[in-house]
């Protein structure tokens, strides 16, 4: 089985926006990364409450109601795996974190980069689509992360290789690649390293 890089990001954090734009964008543009690897990824997004009661969804860096969390969620239809493709979701993550300009911009801009529909993502951002998307977020969130859901910092990017928590210091190239290697990719690169 492939390796998998399970992580949570906000759409607007600065580690997380690092992450993506740099670490992220390189390892996947690697030969076999792209294919090699299973990317899960998550977005960082809880409420003060239970998340299908209280929406008044808070996101690191992010304005109350989360409203660059809900662009990216309805670009990437909420992180779906049969509507939108690895190529699809990693590319608009990477993206995001790197595009500039306001959030409807930045999700035009980003959607024709990878191919997605930018009418359905308005429609999804303008409707109840996008509230959905925000509370199965949060509730996942939540879930994931109950020390992080309610209150203080919401630790992100915050990745796991197969599994195994990766600490903030090991969130660079190098030792994200070391630890795909470990896990089981088979790339060029795997080899290169010392």
């Amino acid at each position: 089985p492939k390796p998998v890089l399970d992580g949570t990001f906000g759409a607007n954090c600065p580690p997380c926006k690092r992450f993506g734009g740099s670490v992220l964008k390189s390892l996947y543009a690697l030969p076999a990364v792209a294919t090699g690897v299973d990317f899960h990824l998550h977005s960082a997004i809880r409420s003060s409450g239970i998340p299908s009661k209280d929406h008044a969804w808070q996101c690191p860096d992010e304005d109350t109601g989360c409203p660059m969390t809900r662009w990216f969620l309805c670009a990437v239809d909420g992180w779906n795996t049969t509507t939108t493709t690895q190529d699809q979701r990693v590319g608009f993550l990477t993206c995001w974190d790197e595009a500039s300009g306001g959030m409807a911009e930045k999700a035009k801009q980003c959607a024709s980069a990878v191919g997605l529909d930018f009418h359905r993502i308005t429609s999804c951002n303008d409707g109840v689509q996008g509230s959905a998307l925000l509370e199965a977020a949060a509730t996942y969130f939540e879930q994931r992360f109950p020390a992080h859901a309610h209150s203080g910092i919401f630790d992100v990017p915050h990745v796991f290789i197969d599994g195994a928590e990766q600490h903030p210091t090991q969130l660079n190239f190098e030792s994200v690649l070391k630890a795909l290697c470990k896990a089981g990719l088979h790339a060029d690169a795997c080899a290169q390293l010392a």
